[in-house]
């Protein structure tokens, strides 16, 4: 799996296949694109740093085995979204 970081229009963490994927499914879960966004790809180490700190201050994940679980998964999907959409 690979990890894009979207910023604009709202921040997202997203695991998918290619960054064709990952567009698809911000825009499914998140919000539309307009074609301009920047999208990067970000290591695994980084992803996996990011989505342990933020599910550690929600508490909602209390174990690195359950964070594991989600983060090495092959299903792709938004890890991580901009608190304002929840």
């Amino acid at each position: 799996m690979n990890y894009f970081e979207f910023e604009e229009p709202y921040y997202a963490l997203v695991k998918a296949k290619d960054e064709k994927m990952a567009k698809e499914i911000y825009i499914e879960v998140v919000a539309d694109l307009d074609g301009d966004e920047d999208v990067i790809e970000v290591t695994s180490n980084y992803a996996l740093a990011m989505f342990t700190l933020r599910m550690s201050e929600t508490k909602e994940l209390t174990s690195i085995n359950d964070i594991l679980a989600v983060f090495e998964d092959d299903e792709s999907l938004v890890l991580l979204i901009d608190g304002s959409l929840l």
